[in-house]
């Protein structure tokens, strides 16, 4: 018990890629950095307090081999999601030059409710599923939420508009 079951794992590095590849492309390298090393710290995390705390899932019957808490999917979803949302936010507001303020606001409302349903989402999936209590679903989600602010905090230490945003003109330059 405790382990990271394969396709768990491959789905995790399948996403690590993706995203990699896509900041690459944008120009983002300082960001795949943070992107990596976030996505790895979430599943050396959720491993580590998953063996720590053994706690039993709900129900046992489901086939799953490892323990409950914290909820991998709903923190994974967090940070994930979470990053995401904040790379399209920092895109939008550097390719935009329109009505500034009101469409950045605009962006970022979206952006929001876009990482906040992706988070429900998963860990309602987790519920009905019965793989989970509540309480793994919420202390997924917490854990999630202090590594992605780890995340940000560490993106805004590498510089991030520095290989992104052309200082002169302040726009996005792929």
């Amino acid at each position: 018990m405790g382990t990271i079951e394969p396709r768990h794992f491959q789905t995790a590095v399948a996403l690590g890629l993706i995203g990699t590849i896509l900041l690459l492309r944008l120009g983002q390298r300082s960001s795949v950095v943070v992107f990596i090393l976030a996505l790895l710290l979430t599943g050396v995390i959720s491993v580590s307090l998953k063996a720590l705390v053994s706690r039993m899932r709900p129900d046992t019957s489901v086939g799953l081999e490892n323990f409950a808490w914290p909820s991998g999917h709903s923190m994974l979803a967090t940070v994930l999601w979470g990053l995401v949302c904040f790379f399209i936010i920092r895109m939008y507001a550097a390719n935009n030059t329109g009505f500034g303020m009101l469409n950045r606001l605009a962006e970022t409302k979206n952006a929001t409710r876009m990482w906040i349903s992706f988070i429900v989402l998963t860990g309602c999936g987790r519920l009905l599923a019965r793989v989970h209590w509540f309480t793994d679903v919420i202390g997924g989600i917490a854990i999630g939420i202090l590594i992605l602010q780890t995340a940000l905090m560490r993106e805004q230490h590498l510089g991030i508009d520095a290989d992104s945003i052309n200082s002169d003109s302040g726009n996005y330059q792929p």
